[in-house]
């Protein structure tokens, strides 16, 4: 089984809203994926609060119960532990919505399998 290192979502701007308008971060389109970083930089000038979903397609229809969030504070980043080391399927997708409009950015990186 083949493994490649690879950047799956590089200051990806998280544009959704609530967990019904969501924000697709990346699809694992070629094989399975596991999370080694996943960071999330905060660029406004107050805290927000971002929530993170795992769905089986590319849709963003229809609400979601988030995996997990994270508040980061004006202008810095956090590294999103409870998603290191996690696996997505291939054809599954990982979303995203902020409590502050468009101040979130994420990187992911990991490896893929095929």
């Amino acid at each position: 089984m083949a493994y490649n290192d690879k950047q799956f979502a590089l200051n990806q701007v998280v544009t959704g809203t609530s967990a019904t308008s969501r924000s697709i971060v990346f699809t694992a389109s070629n094989g399975t994926v596991r999370m080694h970083q996943v960071t999330c930089k905060n660029s406004g000038a107050s805290a927000i609060t971002v929530h993170f979903y795992i769905k089986a397609d590319s849709t963003t229809s229809g609400s979601l119960t988030s995996i997990g969030s994270v508040q980061v504070g004006a202008g810095s980043t956090e590294i999103i532990s409870f998603l290191l080391a996690h696996v997505l399927s291939q054809g599954q997708t990982l979303q995203a919505h902020e409590s502050g409009g468009t101040d979130a950015t994420l990187t992911v990186s990991g490896s893929e399998t095929r």
